[in-house]
């Protein structure tokens, strides 16, 4: 586009001054050969530029990658559902969000799950696999971290703690080495202490929280953040930024001394429920766990126990029997054979579904 001074003179987009253009008659252009001769000049480098610029934007977006819903498709994962690594509280590559008040039990539900998913054990009636836990545990002294893992019988070797805040990267990083099944950030406001984000900016903290996403979406890890609710009703504090960035919100109430209950709000249905702390600190044979107060049955306690009272049943059986999508409960079936919960003892037409006795 040419733009006309107050010189008479004209500047082109790319900023090069050039005389204003004469007439272009024949007379004209004898008359002025060397202003025409500018003026094609000019425009010749107004195209090498233009070029150029087309060139920079090529390269500057041919690193994007583009997916094609069929492509999505092609993963069988795809329409599976999120994998749930602690049923109602943390999926494989989703992010959690469980806010409460300060002493309302977060860190002990949250060492709960670290532990279950350590050894193996269930949680609130679900199968819950093994794997690697990260746990940040940035508000206690690691001692008193550490006495509450083993009240819960976690496996040493599979879960491992960091009392330091660090920044994001440096998490990232370490989740890459260890590929961890589920990380815990214990809290959310403890670790971003030092970035000076304003509480109630959503401009500040959405791109933290899209590093989170990013986290477990790369990872495939599940993650639970945990965050302090609000004096007034017990939901999460500070930016509506936090709740948008997590797939699911969890916010927790005292119902008595040892029940929470817990409401749900997530990108699939879960409904709200309870859990109640039971057994003795004193590591015998009554140990300390949660157990499911309130609210519908887990998927694989739903399959756990149809099985149970219908011992030698088919795939096919299972998932005439048990309310849920097809795929769901194919994979609850395995989650629970790779738990050791059940076995398959199939013949050359069709699965058997054990129960397995202790």
């Amino acid at each position: 586009m040419e733009r006309t001074s107050a010189t008479g003179s004209s500047s082109t987009d790319s900023g090069l001054e050039r005389p204003k253009r004469p007439g272009w008659s024949h007379d004209a252009i004898l008359d002025n050969p060397d202003e025409v001769d500018e003026l094609l000049k000019a425009m010749v480098e107004d195209g090498r530029r233009s070029s150029a610029g087309s060139h920079d934007s090529e390269s500057r977006f041919s690193d994007v990658e583009v997916r094609s819903l069929a492509s999505i498709l092609s993963d069988p994962d795809a329409l599976r559902g999120p994998e749930p690594v602690v049923e109602r509280f943390a999926w494989r590559g989703r992010s959690t969000l469980l806010a409460g008040r300060e002493k309302s039990g977060k860190s002990t539900l949250a060492s709960a799950m670290a532990a279950a998913v350590s050894s193996g054990r269930p949680f609130l009636d679900a199968a819950t696999p093994q794997g690697t836990v990260l746990y940040l545990a940035l508000e206690e002294h690691l001692h008193d971290v550490a006495a509450r893992f083993v009240d819960f019988r976690a496996d040493p070797n599979k879960l491992f703690v960091e009392d330091r805040i660090r920044p994001i990267d440096e998490l990232e990083a370490v989740a890459g080495k260890l590929e961890p099944l589920l990380v815990i950030v214990d809290t959310l406001s403890a670790f971003t202490e030092r970035l000076g984000l304003r509480p109630g900016n959503a401009s500040d903290w959405t791109p933290v929280m899209g590093r989170f996403t990013r986290l477990c979406r790369d990872s495939n890890a599940a993650l639970l953040l945990l965050h302090h609710g609000r004096k007034s009703d017990g939901t999460y504090r500070d930016s509506t930024a936090i709740g948008a960035g997590v797939d699911v919100l969890l916010e927790l109430d005292e119902e008595d001394e040892c029940t929470r209950r817990i409401r749900a709000r997530a990108r699939w249905p879960i409904e709200t429920f309870s859990a109640r702390l039971t057994g003795t600190i004193d590591r015998g044979d009554d140990p300390l766990r949660y157990e499911l107060a309130a609210g519908e049955m887990s998927l694989e306690a739903r399959v756990l126990q149809f099985i149970e009272r219908n011992g030698g049943r088919s795939t096919r059986n299972v998932r005439d029997a048990v309310t849920g999508r097809s795929l769901e409960i194919s994979a609850a079936l395995g989650r629970l054979e790779a738990t050791g919960a059940i076995r398959n003892d199939s013949t050359s037409s069709a699965s058997r579904w054990f129960l397995v006795e202790d």
